[in-house]
């Protein structure tokens, strides 16, 4: 079904997205179909076991893919935060819904909602020592298990340099100073290899390099010879590699 997936046309995706008791490796490989029909098919197959990435995938599609919401947040395996989040740009009558079928914890649905009130804010320039409130929001998304990939991103564009070292230093379990050395002082390997920690994906990695010097002011120079080192650091390590070569770097210094 693999091959199917990836070698045929829509039609023969959209008959494997309705195939009763499809596994959490199909649905993967299928929410990465551009076709509506075919999206639309899985979340409506009730028997299909879709995994959390998978439904991270399905809920940003439905950003744009209106015909997904619905039968999304009908879904009884939807994960509370997903649905939860899909109230930023659903209809009144699903938020209604979302509203009333799920619940958040308490401690998660307050870190969401300060994380939505932070990111929406006026950056403020990097710090030496960033305010305690952004330690403090880093801890509680950490704790509730959002501190993720596309949190870095998310702020990152948004500006708030802070709040991405911060978030990237929890993440790879280094100190904060030892994090920022890493990803503004030892060039593009370092950063190179705490993007691949974390799992940000090597088609990122520039917009994550150009942003976070930007930033600081420094210029985001990538020469080729530079490009061929962070394309090697991506291509042998793997996550948990990238995240002891980190450490082993910091220790040399």
């Amino acid at each position: 079904m693999l091959r199917l997936i990836a070698e045929c046309d829509v039609a023969h995706q959209e008959a494997i997205a309705a195939r009763p008791h499809i596994g959490e490796a199909v649905t993967a490989a299928l929410v990465k179909c551009e076709a509506e029909t075919v999206l639309v098919a899985l979340v409506r197959n009730a028997t299909a076991r879709i995994a959390t990435p998978a439904y991270e995938t399905l809920v940003e599609k439905s950003r744009q893919v209106v015909s997904l919401q619905e039968p999304i947040t009908q879904r009884s395996d939807l994960p509370p935060v997903l649905a939860t989040k899909m109230c930023g740009w659903v209809s009144e009558a699903l938020k209604t819904y979302i509203t009333r079928n799920y619940t958040l914890p308490a401690t998660l649905d307050t870190a969401l909602g300060e994380a939505e009130t932070v990111v929406k804010s006026e950056p403020p320039p990097p710090r030496a020592t960033p305010a305690e409130s952004a330690a403090k929001l880093v801890e509680k998304l950490f704790t509730a298990g959002q501190l993720k990939a596309g949190f870095l991103l998310r702020v990152l564009h948004q500006g708030q340099i802070d709040l991405f070292d911060l978030a990237f230093a929890r993440l790879v379990e280094l100190p904060l100073a030892e994090m920022r050395q890493n990803l503004y002082e030892r060039g593009p390997k370092g950063v190179a290899l705490a993007c691949r920690a974390v799992g940000i994906d090597r088609c990122v990695y520039t917009t994550v390099f150009k942003l976070s010097r930007q930033a600081r002011l420094m210029k985001p120079i990538l020469t080729v010879a530079d490009l061929q080192i962070v394309d090697g650091t991506f291509a042998t390590y793997s996550k948990a590699a990238a995240h002891d070569e980190l450490h082993e770097m910091t220790k040399k210094g």
